[in-house]
């Protein structure tokens, strides 16, 4: 299968995204055990048939959490470098 220059174009823009989880496993340990509860959450959820709404607010938690160590990992990354 041949790719076009703009399909290359395009997966190259997803190297910084990439590398920027690739740094954030690297220099925040707690983020891949975040991954990890999450997982297990998802697969305990799944065998206690949790409804729809349910699923939503853990969904909804897992992204918040995930997110929000992100961004704390990368204000630490930024103190890091100015300190």
């Amino acid at each position: 299968m041949h790719m076009d220059w703009l399909e290359i174009k395009q997966l190259k823009r997803f190297k910084y995204t990439f590398d920027g989880f690739k740094t954030l496993l690297l220099k925040d340990h707690n983020y891949l055990l975040h991954i990890v509860i999450a997982i297990i959450t998802i697969i305990l959820g799944y065998i206690c048939q949790l409804s729809a709404t349910e699923w939503l607010f853990i969904i909804l938690a897992i992204f918040l959490v995930l997110t929000i160590e992100a961004v704390n990992t990368a204000i630490e990354c930024v103190v890091d470098l100015v300190t």
